[in-house]
């Protein structure tokens, strides 16, 4: 386990997991996708979540409701450029937040839409569609569902920059890394009156009044928060809950000893020359001292590091020709005697789970191997075990024949007839 460098987990459903601990040490891309994950657990944001979910597979599912649907679009919103719902996605947190912001976008006409189908006057839907129609119409129009649309709409905004961040180049995630602080402040500063403004003006538009749940004495099933107004019910059941999860989730999947391991991405030459050259700043070595800090064993001689910091900046500053622009082409770049704890940096970083892509590269055995090959590898295993099993299928199947026409042959024979066993070959 000391020779392990740079765990990296990433597959879908499997991400979403609520275990911390040497398991969860995810990419870096995804810890964001955690943190709104975890998020969702608060009860008006699953309901909200759950309900839109349904009502997109209502409208998608069906060319004639989805066709009703921009009819609507086009009569209520006709400057709208969104005329699908999407999707929120359980593990994809763009599209998370993207089809909130749709549905958003679309509810006024989602509204009368499902208001028209529920009435089914021109008997143009079934009876199963104006049922579920009219059930969806329930969920939606109340207004502790509009509430947590627009909580729940706004708090998820402010994480899609960072997303959209940290879904780009890995040496790119060092510009994410302030925009991570910035997410924290804003967080905490976040003003729930502006998102209550914004669930009234939506609610009037529908003609849905301003209400709250009834508080009972006893509750053990539901929120029973007592409060002074309807907006500050909603404040304590939803906002606060919401907003101290996520705080409390940036600051644990995005704490101080990791961000300072991935600041030393400015070690990269494009980005080291972009901020020598903006700042005139020196502090980005403070930055890789810190990040060997935490390999120290693995430097071959680290007290030299900060004399090769300095020849590195020099080196790259003077360069000419095409500067590398990540991790790879900067250790080909210097295949050549010297700068030996950086390179031993910069394969470190190499293994860090910063970004899922398209396409990756792994050395092994000093020969590249990419994704896309190994998934042809897995194909052909996969066929190649196919095609045994399926030998193996046969071959008891002959087998199986070859004992019934033993058995047969026997039988006949106890009867008193010849066989020929050549005619039963």
């Amino acid at each position: 386990i000391m020779n392990c460098r740079g765990q990296s987990y990433d597959g879908a459903g499997a991400m979403v997991g609520h275990t911390k601990g040497l398991s969860s040490r995810r990419q870096y891309s995804h810890r964001l996708n955690l943190v709104i994950c975890g998020s969702c657990n608060v009860q008006y944001v699953k309901n909200l979540l759950a309900y839109v979910k349904e009502v997109s597979y209502f409208f998608n599912l069906s060319p004639t409701r989805q066709q009703k649907l921009e009819e609507h679009i086009e009569c209520t919103v006709p400057i709208a450029v969104k005329k699908k719902l999407k999707d929120v996605c359980r593990t994809r947190w763009v599209e998370k937040v993207n089809g909130l912001d749709t549905f958003q976008e679309l509810f006024i006409p989602l509204v009368s839409c499902l208001e028209e189908m529920s009435l089914n006057a021109n008997k143009s839907f079934n009876h199963s569609t104006a049922s579920s129609a009219s059930s969806l119409l329930k969920l939606i129009t109340g207004f502790d569902f509009i509430v947590a649309m627009c909580i729940t709409r706004n708090v998820f905004d402010l994480t899609l920059p960072i997303t959209r961040m940290l879904q780009s180049k890995s040496n790119d995630i060092y510009d994410g890394l302030n925009l991570i602080q910035a997410l924290k402040d804003v967080v905490i500063s976040l003003h729930h009156k502006m998102c209550h403004e914004q669930a009234l003006k939506i609610a009037q538009s529908i003609n849905v009044a301003e209400a709250k749940p009834r508080t009972s004495f006893i509750s053990k099933n539901r929120d029973n928060t007592p409060s002074e107004s309807i907006s500050d019910y909603f404040k304590l059941v939803i906002t606060i809950p919401l907003l101290d999860h996520l705080s409390v989730e940036l600051d644990t999947r995005f704490d101080d000893t990791t961000l300072k391991c991935y600041k030393a991405l400015v070690l990269v030459p494009t980005k080291m020359i972009s901020v020598v050259q903006c700042s005139h700043d020196t502090s980005w070595k403070d930055s890789i001292i810190s990040f060997s800090d935490f390999y120290a064993t693995d430097l071959p001689n680290p007290l030299a590091l900060s004399g090769e910091l300095d020849l590195w900046e020099a080196f790259w500053l003077n360069f000419e020709g095409d500067v590398p622009s990540n991790i790879s082409e900067t250790l080909k770049a210097i295949n050549f005697p010297g700068f030996e704890n950086i390179k031993v940096c910069l394969k470190l970083l190499a293994t860090f789970p910063l970004t899922s892509s398209k396409r990756k590269t792994f050395r092994f055995n000093n020969d590249e191997v990419s994704t896309s090959n190994i998934k042809k590898l897995k194909a052909s295993d996969k066929s190649e075990l196919e095609m045994q099993c399926k030998c193996a299928k046969v071959n008891n199947q002959l087998r199986q024949l070859a004992l019934k026409r033993e058995q047969f042959i026997c039988t006949q024979s106890t009867k008193g007839f010849f066989v020929d066993k050549k005619t039963y070959r």
